[in-house]
């Protein structure tokens, strides 16, 4: 509990006052990617697998630099919105309004499920997401997701990232160095 404050952020209570489940989609040349099916073939699965426990409104997000084509005549209440890019910061969108009427958020394992939770919006993801642990993993749970104590998770969140003076003074090193040491004696 010693570092998630140094990040200004607040972890908001868990909240389901939106209606609308947020489909993010990721960029087909991640890492995190590999070994998927095409974005548009995801998302219509996702899509087909909601549909078979609820009617709410699904919006599909791509990823703002993968654009994707999708069929949305084929399915009731169903929106694709392309990110509003903000052109002063990378990949900077306008999800935060998004999450305003979200019901939950379904992403495989993009940085999108983490603002989600910490927003308080429950997610589902696959076990590649570093949301996994707070997330829900089957989407027959969509009207009661799941929203599980997010403190401890948090915490570990946080020291995945590092700011410029921790980076320049060589702590992430030496806190992977000793993680190392702890896994291979």
């Amino acid at each position: 509990g010693k570092r998630w404050h140094l990040f200004e952020h607040t972890l908001k209570p868990w909240q389901q006052t939106g209606q609308t489940i947020i489909l993010l989609g990721q960029h087909h040349a991640s890492e995190q990617w590999a070994g998927m099916p095409d974005m548009r073939t995801w998302f219509e699965s996702q899509v087909q697998q909601i549909r078979k426990y609820t009617d709410r409104p699904i919006q599909i997000r791509p990823h703002p630099r993968n654009n994707v084509v999708f069929d949305l005549k084929k399915y009731t209440n169903v929106t694709l919105k392309n990110p509003v890019i903000d052109v002063s910061k990378i990949d900077d969108t306008d999800f935060t309004d998004t999450l305003k009427d979200a019901w939950a958020v379904v992403n495989h394992s993009s940085n999108p499920a983490m603002e989600a939770v910490i927003n308080g919006i429950p997610v589902f993801v696959s076990e590649a997401s570093l949301c996994h642990e707070v997330g829900n993993h089957s989407l027959d749970t969509i009207n009661n997701p799941v929203m599980p104590d997010r403190k401890y998770w948090i915490n570990k969140l946080s020291y995945t990232e590092w700011f410029p003076n921790e980076i320049e003074k060589g702590l992430p090193w030496k806190r992977i160095k000793n993680r190392l040491k702890e896994a291979y004696l």
